[in-house]
């Protein structure tokens, strides 16, 4: 019985680690893209997602393993809210 829930949690973890490399290689194909459509603002909101992500994995990972060090990825959601808000408003005006 305890064999069988292994190999859910593994099937599990690969399928969440598929998803999160199509989101990366999304993320970074959608910001060539839209940079070089001359769409700077879409590439802020989509470079800003990409690190504000990155930081509460990073957060939420630290926080699991009982480290202090939340500052490295609280840098990341702030990099990525500030992209995402100046994406914003460049396209608002």
């Amino acid at each position: 019985m305890n064999e069988n829930n292994e190999n859910k949690l593994a099937a599990g973890t690969v399928i969440a680690s598929v998803l999160v490399l199509i989101w990366v290689l999304g993320s970074i194909a959608g910001a060539v893209i839209s940079a070089k459509t001359k769409k700077i603002w879409l590439m802020l909101i989509i470079l800003g997602q990409f690190f504000m992500f990155m930081g509460i994995f990073s957060i939420r990972d630290m926080l699991q393993k009982k480290e202090k060090d939340l500052w490295f990825g609280a840098i990341f959601v702030l990099v990525g809210i500030g992209c995402i808000a100046y994406g914003i408003y460049m396209k608002i005006g």
